[in-house]
């Protein structure tokens, strides 16, 4: 729900006062859920491990009380690199979300994984050898 605290300073008539004040909130202002604690915002490409792909979700909800115009005027604004190199740890913080109304920054909210990737080191020599001893034997064969 939505908490308001009003407040008169030497009004006359505070009870009253107050009374209009929470009537025009609620009349005009609305909650909205911009982002869902835990949604799935985006997949990264992910290199050094044989998973091609890491989903990223929002760490945390963000809810907004804003009037009608106001909230047509919301955008989101995501930051994330391009890809990403394993390890990954889980909950580890790879980006954010920024919600906009024009061009300002009004809350945002960190990405993170909601799973670890360990890192697959390749043996670079073995390939390399592999990759010699084939083309040797290739050779020898066309050749005999």
């Amino acid at each position: 729900g939505v908490m308001l605290i009003a407040v008169t300073l030497n009004a006359p008539d505070d009870w009253n006062d107050h009374i209009a004040m929470y009537e025009n909130a609620f009349s005009n202002y609305k909650s909205y859920n911009i982002i869902g604690k835990n949604s799935y915002i985006c997949s990264l490409n992910l290199v050094g491990t044989q998973e091609k792909n890491l989903k990223l979700y929002s760490k945390e909800k963000i809810t907004l009380s804003l009037k009608e115009d106001e909230y047509q005027k919301i955008s989101l604004k995501y930051e994330y690199p391009d890809y990403i190199e394993a390890p990954v740890y889980k909950g580890q913080t790879l980006g954010k979300i920024k919600v906009m109304m024009e061009n300002q920054e009004i809350a945002q909210t960190e990405l993170i994984t909601n799973y670890g990737v360990e890192r697959i080191i390749k043996n670079r020599y073995g390939e390399k050898l592999k990759y010699l001893y084939t083309n040797l034997l290739s050779m020898f064969f066309k050749s005999v």
